[in-house]
């Protein structure tokens, strides 16, 4: 649920945190140096959410899907 938020609404996020984890949880994002900081901040104001937790890269890459 939190990991489909985050395909919903996240792009302007992903601008904003490169270089960071973000966790999203309940339609917030909480945003630390290291994975374990950004669950932590999420569990703290949504304790009983399991967030979802991802890396935003400092550089912005091109992806190429092939079949």
């Amino acid at each position: 649920r939190n990991g489909q938020w985050l395909t919903q609404h996240g792009a302007p996020f992903f601008e904003r945190f490169r270089g960071q984890y973000i966790a999203v949880s309940e339609g917030e994002i909480f945003a630390s140096s290291d994975a374990l900081g950004a669950q932590s901040l999420a569990k703290q104001k949504h304790p009983d959410d399991e967030p979802f937790v991802q890396y935003i890269p400092q550089e912005r890459y091109e992806r190429i899907y092939a079949c």
